[in-house]
């Protein structure tokens, strides 16, 4: 195993020089493969610190590519709100079955529903881990927030129909992210991650991010002191310029974007995560295609190379640890 990885990611991270680039992945690492190895099983690992905390740590152990991404899924922050969760099976993530009645913060949103397992799961890793490897908490986004809160179709529409109320929503989602971000923070992760997936370009015009986001994301990074990356689904090829003014050090996407472009576009500023396709060659694909997909980006100077969203649990653990190897190699 690499002895430098924990180094090399946040160096990485806040635009230092490295010797070579680094597989790590700031989304969901975790497989059945992991979770049968492991004897940490979705869903009792969502709400068990020990079995989330220990399943956290085989992404890295069991590949080579780092990733102790904690929580595992986007739905924590909805649920602590008062949504109701289904929550899902060993090979599917838990999701919103209903939005909540009434958007308000709590006093004491640290003690609703599993916060209190991630915060407990961030000391165990940092027993089980020490220096080995940065630990990452997945801090889900506000627009995402919003989206599972007031239900996606409804929460869109009123940024036509009625963005006052749109942008007091995101004001209490923000304070959620930002809450839980520090708190992640007081209990030892190093570096924390935004997932604000619903704010993709599928979904939203770029001009909908700089109005409605942009503003919510700079709060969010002005306040998290600690290495930040931001995770945004599909194509964010039109954001990029937005997403670079957000004061976020890292930026994560998927392959809806040439790596090549986001790096000429927007790779003095940020740092680039990505963007391994997690369907067509991370799960359907073969070592060899995976390799020849690294090689790629690796070749085109990606510094962080990773999944360019979060990997199918039923994804072979040869294809990850081929990511690891093929990073590892020299050119």
């Amino acid at each position: 195993m690499e002895e430098k990885i924990k180094k090399r990611v946040l160096t990485s991270l806040l635009k230092g020089k490295t010797d070579k680039p680094v597989a790590w992945i700031p989304i969901v690492g975790v497989t059945v493969d992991m979770m049968k190895i492991s004897g940490c099983m979705w869903p009792e690992a969502h709400s068990d610190p020990e079995k989330m905390a220990k399943l956290a740590s085989m992404t890295y152990h069991l590949t080579g590519v780092s990733c102790t991404t904690v929580p595992f899924c986007l739905t924590l922050e909805a649920e602590a709100l008062g949504a109701k969760v289904n929550m899902g099976r060993i090979d599917r993530n838990p999701y919103v079955i209903e939005p909540v009645k009434k958007l308000t913060l709590p006093e004491n949103l640290l003690e609703k529903g599993r916060i209190p397992v991630l915060i407990e799961a961030l000391d165990l890793l940092r027993e089980y881990e020490g220096d080995s490897q940065p630990i990452n908490v997945k801090v889900t986004g506000p627009f995402t927030i919003a989206c599972q809160c007031i239900g996606t179709e409804k929460f869109l529409k009123s940024l036509i129909k009625n963005p006052s109320f749109a942008k007091e929503t995101l004001e209490v989602t923000t304070q959620v992210s930002e809450e839980l971000s520090l708190a992640s923070l007081k209990a030892g992760a190093d570096v924390i991650t935004i997932s604000d997936p619903n704010s993709s370009g599928d979904i939203i015009s770029p001009e909908q991010y700089k109005n409605f986001i942009l503003n919510h994301h700079k709060a969010l990074f002005d306040k998290i002191d600690s290495p930040t990356v931001l995770h945004i689904c599909g194509n964010t090829k039109n954001h990029l310029p937005y997403i670079a003014e957000s004061g976020v050090d890292g930026f994560s996407f998927e392959e809806k974007v040439d790596a090549e472009y986001a790096l000429a576009k927007v790779g003095s500023k940020l740092t680039l995560i990505g963007n391994i396709p997690p369907v067509t060659v991370l799960l359907e694909g073969t070592p060899e295609d995976v390799e020849n997909y690294t090689n790629k980006i690796k070749k085109i100077g990606m510094p962080i190379i990773s999944s360019g969203c979060t990997i199918s649990p039923l994804t072979p653990l040869d294809n990850l640890k081929a990511i690891s190897r093929t990073v590892n190699k020299e050119i």
